[in-house]
């Protein structure tokens, strides 16, 4: 059963969140706003600028946005 309540952060490395969303079925997709968004937040983290966009869905039920730095690798949902 998907929990859909939960909001993802960076409490776990990036590659077991991954493995995670593969496990439970979602698929690699793209959405551009959210694009637009990921790269306009800085990490809360080391404050580097520009973060990279990750997006999953499971057709028909639910799309998740995720932002990664590429510099400390912290990442959260949004």
């Amino acid at each position: 059963m998907l929990d859909l309540t939960v909001r993802r952060t960076g409490d776990r490395t990036w590659w077991t969140e991954l493995d995670a969303l593969l496990s439970e079925g979602y698929k690699i997709v793209l959405c551009g706003a959210d694009v637009a968004a990921a790269e306009t937040t800085s990490c809360d983290r080391c404050g580097h600028h520009r973060m990279e966009y990750r997006g999953f869905s499971i057709p028909g039920i639910v799309n998740r946005s995720f932002a990664l730095c590429d510099m400390c690798e912290h990442w959260f949902e949004f």
